[in-house]
């Protein structure tokens, strides 16, 4: 304390000058209008960039919480273009199939053979062995074990992974699998006849109760010249997700999963 004193003992003549100053500088300013501008511009120039770097640090501060409700908002309307669809193909009296619950990837792979990607979120999120997951760009892959804070994902850049699929414009039915090789290419194999269809033409899931109806997958690249082993044509499927570049993802919750998988285990044991 008496440390304190002595220190403001020896400054006491500093602070009565910085105190007459800002008095001086009050009545100055209150005894003419012009002086009163002019402050109040220089006041602006010293303080816009202060102020503006304030602006520009509580708006990236804010960026977090804006990227939560633009993702959410994703969410509704990823769930609202499903539910259309199935209005629109009048599959089920109950176009409400699909839920679709937000996750990050944490880990994903591109260069094995047999690639998996691991979500921030698991049981305790309502994700579910066996259910679909999808970007905003395409079919991403298919869960296959979860944890209560974590699920791991079998890729659709893994050779274990295959689902049906179908050239929109021609209806040519076949599956979407993938060979091991390019991260950018997937496979449209089990083709009988690939006369009608284009490079160019989009790729999408056939009826699934793990994807949305026609769901995006890509576009034809290339196709065989000739039928493959077993007397079937292979086209190439140019990517539409570019899984180098993989962050959001959603999982597809069908209402209906596991009463279907309740069906499938009784006609087995039949």
């Amino acid at each position: 304390m008496q440390n304190l004193l002595k220190f403001l003992i020896r400054i006491i003549d500093i602070i009565l000058y910085l105190i007459l100053v800002f008095v001086c500088i009050f009545f100055i300013y209150k005894t003419s209008a012009y002086r009163q501008w002019a402050l109040n511009g220089f006041s602006k120039e010293v303080c816009g960039p202060l102020l503006r770097l304030q602006s520009n640090i509580e708006q990236y501060t804010s960026l977090k919480q804006e990227n939560v409700d633009l993702l959410a908002q994703n969410e509704q309307l990823m769930s609202m273009i499903a539910h259309q669809n199935m209005d629109m193909a009048n599959d089920l009296e109950d176009s409400t199939m699909y839920d679709f619950i937000h996750a990050r990837v944490i880990e994903n792979t591109i260069s094995k053979r047999n690639n998996v990607i691991i979500l921030n979120k698991g049981s305790k999120a309502g994700i579910q062995p066996d259910m679909g997951v999808i970007s905003p760009q395409g079919i991403v892959g298919i869960v296959k074990d979860v944890s209560p804070n974590f699920s791991i994902v079998l890729s659709l850049l893994n050779e274990n992974f295959s689902v049906s699929a179908k050239d929109k414009r021609t209806e040519t039915v076949g599956m979407i699998t993938w060979n091991g090789k390019n991260y950018k290419y997937a496979q449209l194999e089990n083709l009988i006849n690939i006369e009608d269809v284009r490079v160019g033409d989009t790729v999408v899931t056939q009826y699934s109760m793990l994807y949305p109806m026609e769901y995006p997958v890509g576009v034809i690249a290339a196709g065989t010249s000739s039928k493959a082993v077993g007397g079937y044509f292979i086209l190439q499927v140019e990517l539409f997700q570019n899984f180098s570049r993989l962050d959001n993802v959603y999982v597809v919750k069908s209402r209906f999963l596991n009463e279907m998988k309740a069906l499938q285990e009784r006609s087995k044991d039949e």
